[in-house]
C-alpha cells in the first residue's frame, strides 16, 4: 500500500483530465461559498469584512503552504506531495462542515488550503512533461478545461445556499476530495525524474532562485494579474448585494461572465502562445485586463447601477487574465527548469499572499457610500502594473530554450 502511495500503479504520466480535474477541485475550493459571505457573517453575527477572512485568511495559508511544497515536490516527487495534501483536504472540509462557530470555521479553511498544492504543482508537472514554449500551451489548455469547475462552483453555492444552507458546499467539497484522493492514487504516476538528494539543499535554492530578477518580473506579472481577480472576488458580494440588489444564486450566475471570459483566454493562449511567444502574450493579456476594469469604471461613473456594469466587464478582464497567466506560469518555471517545483511554489506563494492582501482591502474600503468604486481602484491599479511589469521581461534578454 505504502508503495502504491509513493509510486503509483503506473511509471508514466498522468492522464491530461487528472491533471485538469486537479486544478479545477482546488479552485472550486477558493470560490463555491462567495454568493454565501453575506449569510455567514449574518450566522455568526460578525462583520461582512471579518467573515471574509474565509476567504483572505484562506489564501494567505495558500501562500504559506506553497513555499513548502515545492522544494518537497523537488525532493520527493510531485505525488506523494499532492496524496499527502488531498488528506488535510478532507480533514480541512469535514471541520468547516460541522463548525459550530466562525473561529472552527476559519480554522477548517485554514487546513483546506492544503487544495492550492494541487493547482500549483500541476503547472510543475506540466514543464516536467513540455518544453518551456509548449508548456504555455498546455498550461492554457489545462486552465481553460480546469477554469468549467470554477465557473460553475460560485452558481452551485448560491443554489446550495439557497435551498439548504452555506455548509452544504463545504460537505460537496469534502467529497470532491475524497475522489480526487482516489483517481490521484490510481492515476498520477510521478513526473519528477530528477529529484533533489537533500530536502535541505532544496530549500537553500530558495536563495538562488532569489537572485534571477527575470523570476520576480514574472512572479510580478502574475501576482498581479491574479490580483486583479481577487480583488474582484473580495468585494463582489457585497458589491452585488448592496448596491445591485442580486440574490445569491443570481451572483453565482452573474460569475460565469468572469469564468467564461477566463476559458476564452486560456482557449487563445493555448492555441496562440507557442507561436507568438510569452512575452507577447503577457503583454496583450494585460492590456485587455486594463481596458476591462476601464469600461466598468466608465460605467459607474456614468451613474448605470446594472449587474453588466460590474459582471460584463468583468467578461473582458476573464479574457485578459486567461492571455496573461499561463504565459507567466510557464515563464516562471522555466527560468530553473532543475528548481521548477521550488519556482512554483515560490510564484503561487507569492501570488496568493497579494492576492489575498488585495482581496480584503477591496471588501475592507467597501462601504454604504462607497459604491463598488474601492474594488475598482484596485483592480485598476494592479492591472497597470501586471502591464508594466508585462512591459519589461519583453525588453528583458530571451532565456535559452530548454527542453
Amino acid at each position: 500500500m505504502l508503495n502504491l502511495f509513493i509510486k503509483g500503479p503506473k511509471s508514466g504520466p498522468p492522464h491530461f483530465l487528472t491533471i485538469v480535474l486537479m486544478a479545477a477541485t482546488a479552485a472550486m475550493t477558493m470560490n463555491i461559498f462567495l454568493p454565501s459571505l453575506t449569510a455567514i457573517s449574518e450566522e455568526f453575527d460578525i462583520s461582512y469584512s471579518r467573515a471574509q477572512l474565509v476567504l483572505s485568511g484562506y489564501l494567505g495559508v495558500t501562500a504559506l503552504v506553497q513555499l513548502l511544497i515545492g522544494p518537497l515536490s523537488d525532493r520527493y516527487g510531485r505525488r506523494p506531495v499532492i496524496l499527502t495534501s488531498y488528506l488535510f483536504f478532507v480533514t480541512g472540509s469535514v471541520v468547516c462542515l460541522m463548525a459550530p462557530s466562525f473561529e472552527l470555521l476559519l480554522l477548517g479553511r485554514l487546513i483546506q488550503a492544503s487544495a492550492i498544492t494541487s493547482m500549483a504543482l500541476s503547472r510543475a508537472i506540466i514543464r516536467d512533461l513540455y518544453s518551456r514554449s509548449k508548456a504555455a500551451s498546455m498550461i492554457g489548455y489545462v486552465t481553460m478545461a480546469m477554469a468549467i469547475g470554477p465557473m460553475l462552483a460560485p452558481v452551485l453555492g448560491g443554489l446550495l445556499q439557497e435551498y439548504y444552507s452555506w455548509r452544504a458546499s463545504f460537505l460537496l467539497l469534502a467529497v470532491l476530495a475524497i475522489f480526487m484522493a482516489i483517481l490521484c492514487l490510481i492515476d498520477l504516476g510521478e513526473t519528477n525524474k530528477n529529484k533533489s538528494n537533500s530536502l535541505i539543499t532544496q530549500f537553500r535554492n530558495y536563495s538562488l532562485l532569489i537572485r534571477e530578477k527575470t523570476l520576480w518580473l514574472y512572479i510580478i506579472a502574475a501576482t498581479s494579474s491574479a490580483g486583479v481577480f481577487f480583488s474582484f472576488i473580495g468585494g463582489a458580494d457585497y458589491v452585488g448585494r448592496n448596491f445591485l440588489g442580486l440574490t445569491p444564486t443570481q451572483i453565482g450566475l452573474y460569475f460565469m461572465f468572469v469564468s467564461f471570459g477566463y476559458v476564452s483566454g486560456n482557449f487563445l493562449s493555448g492555441r496562440y502562445a507557442e507561436r507568438i511567444g510569452l512575452e507577447k502574450m503577457m503583454i496583450t493579456g494585460a492590456a485587455v485586463t486594463v481596458l476591462g476594469v476601464l469600461v466598468s469604471i466608465a460605467l459607474f461613473s456614468s451613474e448605470i447601477y446594472h449587474p453588466i456594469s460590474l459582471f460584463g466587464p468583468m467578461l473582458i478582464v476573464g479574457i485578459g487574465n486567461g492571455l496573461s497567466l499561463p504565459s507567466a506560469s510557464a515563464g516562471a518555471v522555466s527560468v530553473r527548469v532543475d528548481l521548477a517545483g521550488s519556482a512554483a511554489g515560490l510564484m503561487g506563494c507569492l501570488q496568493v499572499a497579494g492576492g489575498a492582501t488585495l482581496s480584503f482591502f477591496a471588501a475592507y474600503f467597501l462601504g454604504p457610500d462607497t459604491g463598488p468604486f474601492p474594488m475598482l481602484v484596485i483592480m485598476l491599479a494592479s492591472s497597470i502594473t501586471c502591464l508594466i511589469a508585462s512591459t519589461m521581461i519583453y525588453r528583458a534578454p530571451r532565456p535559452v530554450e530548454v527542453d
